[in-house]
C-alpha cells in the first residue's frame, strides 16, 4: 500500500525523536557546556547543499545539536520545517522537511534536494571542537528568504519570537540534564534579503542588543557573514550595473556594522564555492564559510578559555526576573 504524506511525516518525526533520545547520553552531566547559535537565512540553512556530500566525522557524535530549518519565513514549529522538534540530537545533516503537497511531492521547503542538506554549522562546530572547545552544543535556526525589511527578525516579529522561544527550550533542556550553559557566540549569516535596505544597520544592531539583553550576555560575540556575489538579485529585476553595486554593498554594510561594535566581526565570503544554480553556496562552499566563521571566532577569542569574558557566570537563560544577568553585579 502506498504511504501517505502524513504517514511518512510520522516516520520522519519518530526517527528524529529516537536520535534525540540517544543524544541524552553524549556527555557527562556535570560539565559546563558551550552553546553556539547559528542563525540567518537560506545560506545559513544550506539550501543548495546535498546531504550525501558530507563526509561523516566521529566528532559529530560528540556535539549536541538542535535545529529548525525552513525555506520560507513561516515558522510552524517543525510541522513542515526540517526540525529536531525542540529536542537535542547530535550534529548531522538535516532532512528536507515534510512534503507540503497532498501528492507527496517534495516542495523544497528546507533544501532544494529531497535528500536534505546542511549549513555552516558543520564547519563551525567541527573547527571549534578540533581547536579545543569539545563540550559543545549547537542551536541552529535558519529560514530562507527572511530579513528585517520583511519583518522577520526584528524584536517582536513572529519569526524572532519563535527563535527566542526555541532558544529558551534549548537552554532549559540542557539545564535539566545538569549542564551549566555558557552561550559563546552567535554565528549570523543573513543580509541578502536586506540589500538596499537603508535601515538594515540600525535594525540589525537593535536585534543584537535585544539578544544580548534577553540572554544575559552583554558582550556576546556575533560572527557575521553574507553572500556577496553579483548575481544574487535575479536578472530582469534591475540592470546588471545596479545588481552588481547592490550586492557588493551587502558585504560592505556588514563590514561597516562590525566597526560599530567591538564584539561583532565580519567574515568575507569571497572565494567560497557557489552552486551552479544561483548565489547559494555549494556543499563545499558551505563547509568553507563555516570554517572561516569559526576561524574568526578563534582568532578574536581563542579556545584556551572557552568561557568568553562576556559570558562568565551567564547561564544562557537570560537575566533573572527583576535582577541583573546571572553572575553579574
Amino acid at each position: 500500500m502506498k504511504s501517505t504524506p502524513s504517514l511518512r511525516a510520522l516516520g520522519v518525526v519518530c526517527a528524529i525523536l529516537a536520535q534525540c533520545l540517544s543524544a541524552a547520553e553524549v556527555a557527562p552531566k556535570t560539565k559546563v557546556i558551550h552553546l553556539v547559535v547559528v542563525a540567518g537565512q537560506s545560506n545559513c540553512a544550506g539550501y543548495d547543499t546535498h546531504a550525501e556530500d558530507l563526509v561523516p566525522s566521529p566528532i559529530d557524535q560528540s556535539i549536541l545539536f538542535m535545529f529548525d530549518v525552513g525555506r520560507d519565513p513561516e515558522y510552524d514549529n517543525g510541522f513542515h520545517n526540517a526540525s529536531s522538534y525542540g529536542h537535542w540530537t547530535t550534529l548531522r545533516t538535516q532532512p528536507n522537511g515534510v512534503p507540503l503537497f497532498n501528492d507527496g511531492t517534495i516542495s523544497g521547503y528546507a533544501f532544494r534536494t529531497a535528500t536534505g542538506g546542511f549549513g555552516p554549522e558543520i564547519g563551525i562546530a567541527r573547527s571549534l571542537y578540533e581547536h579545543g572547545i569539545t563540550n559543545l552544543a549547537v542551536f541552529k535556526f535558519a529560514f530562507g528568504s527572511t530579513g528585517f525589511k520583511q519583518k522577520n527578525w526584528n524584536p517582536g516579529d513572529s519569526l524572532n519570537k519563535a527563535f527566542m522561544t526555541r532558544y529558551d527550550q534549548a537552554v532549559a533542556q540542557l539545564q535539566e540534564r545538569g549542564y551549566t550553559v555558557r552561550v559563546q557566540a552567535v554565528f549570523w549569516h543573513q543580509g541578502e534579503n536586506d540589500s538596499g535596505n537603508p535601515e538594515y544597520p540600525d535594525q540589525f544592531l537593535a536585534f543584537v542588543r535585544d539578544v544580548r539583553k534577553t540572554w544575559g550576555a552583554a558582550e556576546l560575540p556575533f560572527i557575521t557573514a553574507v553572500s556577496t556575489p553579483d548575481y544574487w538579485v535575479w536578472k530582469g529585476e534591475v540592470t546588471d550595473k545596479e545588481r552588481k553595486e547592490r550586492n557588493q554593498g551587502v558585504g560592505a554594510v556588514h563590514a561597516a556594522i562590525a566597526k560599530l561594535d567591538k564584539d561583532i566581526h565580519y567574515v568575507d565570503d569571497r572565494g567560497c564555492e557557489r552552486s551552479v544554480l544561483c548565489g547559494h553556496y555549494s556543499s563545499q562552499g558551505t563547509l568553507e564559510i563555516g570554517a572561516r566563521m569559526a576561524a574568526m571566532y578563534l582568532e578574536k577569542y581563542g579556545a584556551a578559555d572557552a568561557d568568553h569574558k562576556a559570558n562568565k557566570g551567564a547561564d544562557g537563560a537570560g537575566p533573572p526576573p527583576g535582577g541583573s544577568p546571572a553572575g553579574q553585579p
